[in-house]
């Protein structure tokens, strides 16, 4: 064995350069990753606006993981724009939350993604006088605008 003093012996690696450069690298790519996930979600959230039919199947995916919908109908979708309208149906609901409308079965529904719950469901009351209700009138109700 030899027997050389405590301060000759080798030490290891951990001070080294080589071993801090490790540890920045580390943290860049963490960094690259967090970067890269927040630029998956922008897009897949840029898809959704521009294809239509992909929001309308993410709204009614999140809606029937809360309750049964009707199959074979495609609702009316539309965003909530909370500061916009008063209604009792719509008090707890918030800005970014969607108003599901299936006509076949007079549910209206509100569905929130934000905090993935069920908002509030009722039957939808049409006038006997209007016995048809636009699209665009329900997205009139569903922001609280008027044209």
């Amino acid at each position: 064995m030899s027997s050389a003093p405590a301060s000759q012996q080798s030490s290891p690696v951990s001070g080294s350069p080589r071993r801090r450069g490790g540890r920045g690298r580390f943290i860049l790519f963490l960094a690259l990753v967090a970067v890269s996930a927040y630029a998956y979600y922008l897009y897949q959230q840029n898809l959704d606006l521009k294809d239509p039919a992909r929001q309308i199947a993410r709204v009614v995916a999140g809606v029937s993981n809360h309750i049964i919908v009707p199959e074979g109908e495609t609702p009316g979708v539309f965003a909530i724009d909370k500061e916009k309208n008063t209604e009792p149906f719509f008090q707890n609901a918030e800005t970014g939350d969607w108003l599901v409308v299936y006509r076949s079965t007079n549910q209206a529904l509100i569905w929130s993604p934000r905090r993935n719950i069920l908002v509030n469901a009722g039957v939808l009351v049409v006038n006997p006088e209007e016995q048809q209700v636009s699209e665009t009138g329900a997205e009139e109700a569903a922001t609280g605008t008027e044209e």
